[in-house]
């Protein structure tokens, strides 16, 4: 069964994300809703977390990830 999770670039499990479920998110492919996996393409990684920027303005503005655990991220990154 953990075969079966898709994980975005972005680090949520995509059967579990509310934009993914609503149909707000086409997947990690190129499109125009996202422009995540096009980031983390030009970056180098496979996910938003490997990125030595991370979070990022994108993360804020068209991330899945709420911002209040974003904020918690950084503030760790940071200390």
């Amino acid at each position: 069964m953990a075969n079966d999770l898709k994980i975005g670039v972005c680090g949520i499990v995509c059967g579990k994300c509310p934009k993914y479920i609503s149909k707000e998110c086409p997947g990690c492919k190129p499109n125009e809703f996202c422009p995540l996996p096009e980031c983390v393409k030009n970056k180098g990684v496979n996910l938003c977390f490997e990125c030595k920027e991370f979070p990022c303005k994108l993360n804020y503005e068209k991330g899945p990830i709420i911002k209040g655990l974003l904020d918690f991220f950084k503030e760790k990154k940071e200390s």
